[in-house]
């Protein structure tokens, strides 16, 4: 009954081991160069069959043998479980291998498709993203040159004034065209966010970036000129100050020369009663006015020290009265 059984099942697995060689073949062949995702599923749905007929008959086998203990029956059994595992492990690497592949293909397919797609909106997006940001930088260099205006104007306070409001009008119309484009901007970060692609998600983001570093430049660039008309106006009143310490500095100044010639005379000999007055006066009238001047420039400092213009102006005063 024992030799019966081994002949039955050795009967059996050479059968299977025929049908699963021809279909592994016959599915290797319908899958081409495995790179046709409905090649590699039609090898797949030929192979797959085989597989349960070999995994049930692989179970048979091993219980065969396990019941036929080590004896000769026993070593045919083992001779047909390491046959049978054979065949297994054919059918089961081939239809792994060809579900990997169809998997991966798929994915490659869709990944290729996804970068077309995305591709297409990234150039239709980069034209007017890079138009608005250059527009923006050119309005901002607009302004800057107009800038320009106002120191030119010199003394001419009219000239001036209107080179003043013409920045003015310049810088806004600038921030305006910085707003418009960072708004685009931001909208299309967070469209290019979408992107299934990683590729062109990755280059989308990396690009927009740089406009984006292109308009913070043109901002940075932008906001000192945002001030001109403040600092129009303390310029304006650092002049006033500035003419106020020269009324009592001027004095000072000749009477630091008449100091001087007075000291010179002082060191010679033979001078009247009434010259030595005169000198010692000069020298009384030079010290009065300096430290005049010296108080009058620490109280407008410590009034004016918010506005680093007219302390700029003030400070200058100073360094003239030290000297």
């Amino acid at each position: 009954q024992a030799g019966e059984k081994g002949r039955l099942f050795s009967a059996e697995v050479a059968r299977l081991d025929s049908q699963a060689r021809a279909a592994v073949e016959q599915a290797k062949a319908t899958a081409g160069d495995y790179t046709t995702p409905a090649s590699l599923l039609q090898a797949e749905q030929l192979l797959a069959p085989h597989a349960a007929p070999v995994a049930e008959l692989q179970r048979k086998v091993a219980e065969e043998q396990q019941r036929a203990g080590s004896g000769e029956a026993g070593r045919v059994f083992a001779q047909l479980a390491a046959q049978v595992n054979t065949i297994q492990g054919s059918v089961s690497t081939e239809l792994s291998k060809l579900q990997t592949t169809r998997q991966q293909v798929e994915q490659d397919g869709k990944s290729r498709e996804a970068e077309l797609k995305d591709g297409k909106l990234f150039q239709e997006i980069m034209p007017e993203a890079t138009e608005k940001a250059n527009t923006a930088e050119d309005a901002v260099e607009k302004a800057s040159i107009t800038s320009e205006m106002i120191a030119a104007g010199g003394d001419n306070v009219e000239e001036v004034q209107r080179a003043v409001s013409e920045t003015e009008a310049a810088v806004k119309a600038a921030q305006s065209s910085i707003g418009e484009a960072r708004i685009y901007l931001n909208a299309k970060q967070a469209a290019v966010k979408r992107f299934e692609s990683d590729k062109v998600r990755a280059m989308a983001a990396t690009e927009l970036a740089k406009l984006q570093q292109q308009l913070q430049e043109a901002q940075n660039k932008l906001n000192p000129l945002k001030t001109v008309r403040q600092d129009f106006m303390q310029r304006q009143a650092a002049r006033k100050i500035v003419d106020e310490i020269l009324e009592m500095l001027t004095p000072a100044e000749l009477d630091c020369d008449r100091a001087e010639e007075a000291g010179n005379v002082l060191g010679g000999s033979g001078l009247s009663k009434e010259s030595l007055q005169q000198a010692d006066q000069a020298l009384k009238r030079a010290s009065e006015q300096i430290a005049n001047c010296s108080r009058m420039v620490a109280h407008r400092k410590e009034k004016e020290k918010a506005s680093a213009i007219i302390l700029g102006e003030i400070e200058t005063c100073e360094d003239r009265i030290k000297t």
